[in-house]
Parts: structure tokens; sequence; C-alpha cells
């Protein structure tokens, strides 16, 4: 099997367990991208990179208990360097999967367009922590910036798509401080986050987001 990656090389020749990862793990690696960022053609190439970096290391990140949390960080440093060097517009329009009922797919476009809406440093930050239940400590080591401009780009991201969505207020106790433990505990984050109804809409957009990549259709 064949894999193309950035600048139109290849890596082929993979072993059959690295061939399953992908073809199991691709289409929400990328729907997650997309999710990160608002720029196709960068979230994209963001992932290919993750995939070409895996190969690489794979006889060894293979033995790691969690090989795909190896590739999203890989994916989500790229995207933070993207975000610092160059931008461009892009009009992200999703396919939705022939299985996608009109409702699911009227509520995944509601949740996308309101993280489109959101500042990039926001968006990442809401979908690292709420999606991939990273804490914030660890969010601020990735994105190399301070704990409390984590905390602050969250509780923002949290106020504000809230409004947008409809959620009651009540749902977002003081602007989403709930999900934020002071420790840093993962174990608290991961319990506020299974509660939060946030959380849950930007989970079930990235089932339909992901079954759209999966489809065949996805993101053009």
């Amino acid at each position: 099997m064949t894999h193309t990656v950035e600048g139109g090389s290849e890596i082929s020749g993979a072993r059959e367990d690295f061939d399953v990862f992908f073809q199991r793990t691709y289409p929400r690696m990328r729907a997650r991208a997309l999710l990160l960022w608002r720029h196709r053609e960068e979230a994209e190439d963001a992932v290919q990179e993750a995939y070409a970096e895996l190969f690489r290391y794979w006889d060894r990140v293979s033995h790691y208990e969690a090989p795909e949390a190896w590739a999203y960080k890989v994916m989500t440093q790229r995207l933070n360097r993207a975000r610092r060097t160059w931008f461009r517009q892009h009009t992200l329009e999703i396919e939705p999967a022939p299985t996608a009922s009109v409702e699911e797919t009227s509520e995944a476009r509601q949740v996308l367009a309101a993280l489109k809406g959101l500042p990039d440093r926001q968006r990442q930050v809401l979908v690292l922590h709420c999606l991939q239940g990273m804490p914030q400590q660890e969010i601020a080591e990735l994105l190399d910036i301070k704990r409390s401009s984590v905390a602050g780009s969250l509780r923002k991201a949290r106020g504000r798509l809230g409004r947008e969505l409809g959620l009651p207020v009540g749902e977002l106790p003081g602007g989403g401080d709930a999900l934020m433990s002071s420790t840093g505990d993962v174990r608290v984050e991961s319990t506020a986050l299974s509660r939060d109804p946030l959380s849950s809409l930007l989970r079930q957009a990235e089932n339909w987001l992901t079954a759209a990549c999966g489809s065949g259709e996805g993101a053009r």
C-alpha cells in the first residue's frame, strides 16, 4: 500500500499493522484537524506530515499504549507552526456521509459554523481540551503558551460557543470553570468533560465529520 505525503513524495511498503492503523485512524485524524484549523489545505498537510512522521518511527511508536495520541500531538504541532507563519483562507464545504440524518447534518453544521467563528487559538484550545481530553498544562506545553492563556482561551471559547449554540447558562457554570481543575488533575477534568453538554455537541460534530471523511466525500 502507498500513501502520499507532503511534497508529493510517497511512503510505501508499510508493514501491515501500520496499514491497518492508517485505515482505522485516518478519517478521525482528518476530522480532528479540520475542527482544529479552519484552513483546509493546512489541516490536510498536517495530517499527512503526522502519518509520515509516524511511519518513520513506527517500530518504536507502535509499542506505545496510544500511538494515535502521539500522531495527534505531531499534527497539532504542525498546525501550531502554520499558525505562526502564514494564513490562507479556504471555504470548508462538507458533504455528509450517506448514513447521516438530516437532523445530524444540521446540528453538525451549526457546530462547525460556530467553531469557524472562533479565533484560531481559542478553537485549538477548545478542541484539544474537550475532544482530545488534554489537561491545560499539557496544552500549554504543546502550544508553547502559558497555562493562564489556555484557561482564558478555553473560558472565552466555551462562553461564545455556548451562546451561539443556545446552551442554557446553567449548563456552563462559571463560563466553563467546572471543567478546569486547579491542580490540572486529568481524572477531574475527564470526569467533568464526560458530563459537559458542549463537549457532547463537539463530539457529535466530530463523529459526523469523521463519517463524512471516511465515506469518500468529506471536505472539498
